[in-house]
C-alpha cells in the first residue's frame, strides 16, 4: 500500500488514518476485489449489487439489523474501486468497509471479518478487536455527495 503524504496528514488531523489503513488492508486481503472470482458478487454494476457469501456472513448481517437473503453493496461511485466492492454507504453508514469515509469512528464489524473468512482466510470472529455494530435505522444515514464521477474520499 502506498499513501500520499498530504492525504496522510489530512487523515491524521481528522483522526481517520488508522481506519483508512485498516480499510485498505482489507482490500489487500481480497475484500471486494476477489468477490467476483468466488461468485459472491450478484448483479454487479447494476442499481442493486449484492453480496452472496456464506450463511455465517448473512447471519451476521441479520444480527446487525439487516434484512433479506443477500447483503447490499455500493451502487454508486467508480466501478474501478468503489461500486460493487464495499458495503452500501446509504445503508451501513460509518461502517469500516463502506465506500466513503464518513463519521469520526468507522467500526470494524464482525460482518467484515466473516467476509474475509468467506475468502478462506483464517479469522477470529470472537476477537475483542471487533466493534459492536448495528445497521443504522432506515433513512438515518446522511447522503454522501459522490460528485460527478468517483468517490468523495478517494483512497490515498
Amino acid at each position: 500500500m502506498m499513501f500520499d503524504e498530504d492525504d496522510c496528514d489530512r487523515l491524521i488531523d481528522e483522526g481517520t488514518f488508522d481506519s483508512t489503513v485498516l480499510h485498505e488492508m482489507f482490500h489487500v486481503l481480497g475484500f471486494g476485489n476477489l468477490w467476483p472470482y468466488y461468485g459472491f458478487l450478484v448483479d454487479g454494476e447494476s442499481d442493486n449489487p449484492q453480496y452472496n457469501g456464506s450463511l455465517a456472513t448473512l447471519e451476521a448481517y441479520r444480527d446487525a439489523g439487516g434484512t433479506g437473503d443477500t447483503i447490499p453493496l455500493e451502487n454508486r461511485g467508480s466501478p474501478q474501486g468503489t461500486r460493487d466492492a464495499h458495503w452500501r454507504t446509504s445503508i451501513f453508514g460509518d461502517e469500516l468497509m463502506t465506500g466513503a469515509l464518513t463519521g469520526s469512528f468507522q467500526p470494524l464489524s464482525v460482518l467484515n471479518v466473516l467476509a474475509l473468512q468467506d475468502l478462506l482466510s483464517v479469522v477470529d470472529a470472537e476477537s475483542d478487536e471487533i466493534d459492536p455494530y448495528v445497521i443504522p435505522a432506515a433513512g438515518s444515514v446522511p447522503d454522501v455527495d459522490w460528485g460527478e464521477s468517483e468517490n468523495p474520499n478517494p483512497p490515498p
